[in-house]
């Protein structure tokens, strides 16, 4: 919801779920990935084949990829890549928006 409701603010119209979301736009690469991209992750299960959370990217420097997302447990948060959590579990980066 938390993605859905942020492009809802600049007028663009995307799914609630991380599967709608995820089908949308074009694939770039990790390096490529720019402010405003989705970035998806599996959920708890890294080993799922599925989809389970998806955040925002607000920065790709040296430091690697930050990215915004609403968690049950944090709240709004941002995070990098690099965190022992999110980086087993990355799948894909998406640009909704050229």
């Amino acid at each position: 919801g938390f993605t859905s409701f942020v492009f809802r603010q600049f007028g663009q119209t995307l799914s609630r779920s991380v599967g709608g979301q995820a089908v949308v736009g074009k694939p770039v690469s990790l390096i490529e990935a720019r402010a405003g991209d989705l970035i998806f992750f599996k959920g708890r299960n890294r080993y799922s084949p599925y989809l389970g959370h998806v955040g925002m990217v607000v920065s790709n420097s040296a430091e690697g990829v930050r990215f915004i997302h609403a968690s049950v447990n944090r709240g709004i948060s941002i995070e990098t890549i690099h965190s022992v959590y999110y980086k087993p579990r990355f799948v894909k980066v998406m640009r909704i928006v050229e």
